[in-house]
């Protein structure tokens, strides 16, 4: 009252407000503070003055972390804008607000706008600095990441190899000119590289991606240590690399060290820490190691567990992170029980996944619905049919509503309902569930596609269990024909038809 309400003072305290908001978790007030005090201090103070330009970084940031680009589009455009016209379309701070501007595009995927902007920002970097300053190396990347989101995987490639070779002359050891800065240096050799790495890895050649992992791993062993978090998740992405590639000899031990380490410098419910051991669990099961890869599993499910503890108050902000790495570890587990027809034991851990789902995510969402659609799998595998089917029907009916009729995961609910009626000998209602996915299989799908192949298969199978042979053989003689080309003679799809249609056409004669 005594300063007036656009007064800096004022401005200033209202921010503190704005960051107790956030700190509450009232990320829409605080928001709404922050435009506020953003507005009232252009008006006072002026669209430069510090207030006003510390106001708007905050905002920005804010839109980034929300992921409300749309909203954070405008505010890089209007400093854009004024900072040409302030400063100059070649100053530092201009081509800083023209990347900005470009990182936020290539998030919202408008690449035809975002490519002409990077590649002007670049140029101009390239004629007022060095080859080799850190913000050409920074927009190069963002250049290359714009490439590599469109597909120009070739042109992405050569920008970041490019700069790869001027930093990794920077890192030579023991050049003097680069002791000092070289956490810089690593910072920004770390990007390219990363990106580069993902370039590879996102086409599958992992035979290109292994030796930039292994040199880069030398690189931070020397410089960081081997203990650094640089080092140990450059470690993790080279098992990865190995893993990907079947070298699981390989892969394996850097597993082990990778979690050895995060357990020493971390907690052990660390994220980092269960991202660790979940892919140490997922060599030792490629291995066909189940016990070791079961007891890592269910170890980190238990620490998940007691985070997940309804009305913990130290984790109801971060809860949709703590299910996302629950999920992980316990889609493994349930998925090596069931690999190996262990359905007793994969069925109480969906039982007790469901019910947290539930409970945190609600019933409607994909999580929840498709940890239905697994227990009611496994109860299918075990032939607890009248368990199975209500499970089966609610899946159906959410998937309709949220994804479409049209839908593959829609269609594959079908199959299930269809396949569980089956099982009861209520061919009355799978058969029609049968008829409606195969044509929808016909028309969304291809007409080799194993699933379409799997809908033909099972209406066959229907008529035949009802002895409508006279519809059963045509639809086994197309069914035949399809899976020997799609799938080949040796596949159980063509082998369950061969007999099958075999038997029709004899009963047929008989």
């Amino acid at each position: 009252v005594a300063l007036g309400p656009n007064h800096p003072d004022t401005l200033n305290r209202m921010g503190l407000v704005r960051d107790t908001y956030v700190e509450q978790g009232k990320y829409e007030e605080a928001m709404k503070l922050a435009r506020e005090c953003l507005e009232k201090s252009k008006d006072a103070l002026g669209h430069d003055h510090p207030t006003t330009v510390s106001f708007t970084n905050y905002l920005l940031e804010f839109y980034s972390h929300q992921g409300k680009l749309d909203m954070a589009e405008p505010l890089h455009v209007d400093r854009l804008e004024k900072r040409k016209v302030a400063l100059g379309p070649n100053h530092l701070d201009t081509l800083t607000s023209m990347s900005n501007l470009g990182y936020v595009y290539i998030k919202q995927q408008k690449y035809d706008q975002v490519e002409p902007l990077l590649v002007d920002c670049l140029k101009k970097c390239k004629a007022v600095l060095e080859h080799n300053h850190p913000t050409t190396f920074l927009y190069t990347d963002h250049l290359a990441q714009c490439y590599a989101q469109q597909g120009k995987y070739d042109m992405a490639e050569q920008l970041l190899m490019d700069c790869l070779e001027k930093l990794k002359v920077e890192l030579e050891p023991n050049r003097p000119d680069t002791l000092v800065p070289i956490i810089n240096l690593i910072n920004l050799y770390r990007r390219p590289m990363n990106n580069l790495v993902l370039l590879y890895m996102n086409q599958g050649k992992y035979d290109k991606a292994e030796p930039l992992l292994v040199n880069c791993l030398e690189i931070y062993k020397a410089v960081l240590g081997h203990n650094h978090r640089t080092t140990v998740n450059c470690n993790k992405n080279l098992a990865e690399c190995y893993s990907h590639q079947g070298k699981y000899d390989k892969a394996e031990p850097l597993f082990v060290d990778c979690l050895k380490k995060c357990k020493a410098v971390l907690e052990h419910n660390h994220r980092t820490t269960i991202l660790s051991t979940n892919n140490l669990a997922s060599c030792y099961k490629k291995q066909g190691k189940y016990d070791m890869a079961e007891q890592l599993l269910m170890d980190c499910l238990e620490k998940l567990k007691v985070e997940l503890e309804p009305n913990r108050p130290d984790t109801l902000v971060p809860i949709i992170n703590l299910i996302n790495l629950y999920r992980r570890p316990m889609n493994n587990l349930v998925l090596l029980y069931m690999n190996q027809g262990k359905y007793d034991k994969a069925e109480p851990l969906l039982v007790n996944c469901l019910e947290i789902y539930k409970a945190v995510l609600g019933h409607n969402h994909r999580t929840t619905v498709n940890c239905n659609k697994n227990l009611a799998e496994c109860y299918s595998h075990q032939g607890k049919y009248d368990k199975a089917e209500p499970l089966f029907v609610d899946c159906l009916e959410k998937r309709q509503v949220a994804l479409g009729l049209d839908h593959p995961d829609t269609i594959d609910s079908i199959i299930n309902l269809g396949y569980v009626y089956f099982k009861q000998q209520k061919y009355d209602e799978a058969e029609p569930l049968f008829i409606a996915c195969l044509k929808k299989c016909e028309a969304v799908l291809k007409h080799n596609h194993i699933t379409t192949i799997t809908c033909l298969h099972n209406l066959a199978q229907c008529y035949f269990q009802q002895g409508m042979y006279d519809k059963a053989v045509p639809l086994f003689v197309d069914c035949l024909e399809k899976s020997k080309a799609a799938l080949g003679h040796d596949h159980s799809l063509t082998i369950s038809c061969t007999k099958s249609l075999k038997i029709s056409i004899d009963r047929i004669q008989a």
